[in-house]
């Protein structure tokens, strides 16, 4: 659920007012959806992973996201990870 508000508020959509903050909003998202999971005692690794998939495919809900939008959150968290 989490993911999906992620991707509706970054995408093309009317709701997607946050397309200019993609990278703070996908970090919220992936903290946020850790941070639910260990209020409901389940697995946080479990929970950002799924947040995950589903951000990172949001055509499967019919959403469209920007190229622009697309490159700067897959070259943030390609550093992000290099960092890690």
């Amino acid at each position: 659920m989490i993911g999906f508000i992620g991707i509706l508020l970054t995408s093309e959509h009317r709701f997607g007012f946050l397309k200019k903050y993609s990278i703070v909003v996908s970090l919220l998202v992936s903290i946020s959806s850790y941070l639910a999971a260990g209020f409901i005692q389940a697995s946080g690794f479990m929970a950002t992973f799924t947040a995950g998939l589903i951000s990172g495919n949001p055509q499967l809900f019919r959403l469209h996201i920007a190229k622009e939008t697309n490159s700067t959150v897959f070259a943030f968290s390609s550093h992000l990870t290099l960092i890690i």
